[in-house]
Formats: structure tokens, sequence, C-alpha cells
């Protein structure tokens, strides 16, 4: 079983030529470049064959529970989707936000965006989560 060396919550790694001497180094946020406040956009199926097989995950990465009421979430051509009032994605919960239609889960599983039509481009997006007072909190690109 391996060891794990990089923090949960950031760290930075250091690149040291062969005389000792500082080469390069390279900072992370909270867990990488999709995350802040360990708010997270996980995985991403752009290229679904139905609808409900298109969707995005988004990860607490956190240690407290994060209600969601009036988060945002938009695509590169501004098709926009708000969480529902008091839907809250637990501590180390993950959603899935699917683009069709069915019955939302009260707390992580699965989410319906409702669209008639696929959201995410397969040949790339940008998935943007917006906070409620409009503030970007985090993006993904594929």
């Amino acid at each position: 079983m391996g060891i794990s060396i990089w923090n949960d919550d950031g760290d930075t790694a250091y690149l040291y030529d062969d005389n000792a001497r500082l080469a390069d180094e390279q900072a992370s946020g909270d867990s990488g470049g999709s995350c802040g406040s360990k708010l997270c956009v996980g995985q991403i199926n752009e290229d679904g064959s139905t609808l409900n097989d298109e969707w995005v995950e988004f990860d607490n990465t956190g240690s407290s529970d994060h209600d969601m009421t009036g988060w945002t979430v938009e695509d590169e051509a501004g098709y926009a989707y708000q969480f529902p009032d008091n839907y809250t994605l637990t501590s180390g919960g993950t959603v899935r936000l699917h683009t069709g239609s069915g019955t939302d889960s009260s707390t992580d599983g699965d989410l319906y965006w409702g669209s008639g039509s696929y959201v995410w481009n397969n040949s790339g997006d940008t998935v943007y989560l917006y906070e409620p007072d409009g503030t970007l909190h985090t993006e993904k690109t594929y």
C-alpha cells in the first residue's frame, strides 16, 4: 500500500537541479484546478447516448455539509441550472446532475436539469459553478 505525500488542503512541489538549487516550484490549491473551498466539479460525461446519460458531478471534499440553495451551474453557451431550495451536498458527498428529466434526490445522489436537449458539448465546454450572489466559485474545462 502506498503512502500519500500531498496535503488535501493544497501543497507545493519543489524541483531542484543537480546542484541542489531550486529550479522550479508549483503550488496547488484545495484539490486541484477544479476546486474552490472544497466544492469541486468532478467527473463529466458529455457524450451520453441519452439525455440522462449526459451528466456532470459535483464533489464536496470538505469536512462539513454544504447548502446548495441558490447555486447555479452554467455552460459556455449560458445554459443555466439552479440547485433546488434546501438541497444539501454532504461532507464527502457527490451529486450527479443529469441533463434530462427524473426524480431529484434530497441530498447527494442525482439531480435532473429537465432539459429537452443536450447541454454539454462533446468537442469541449466549460462547467461553471456560481454562488448564490453570482460569484464564480469554480470552473472546469474539458
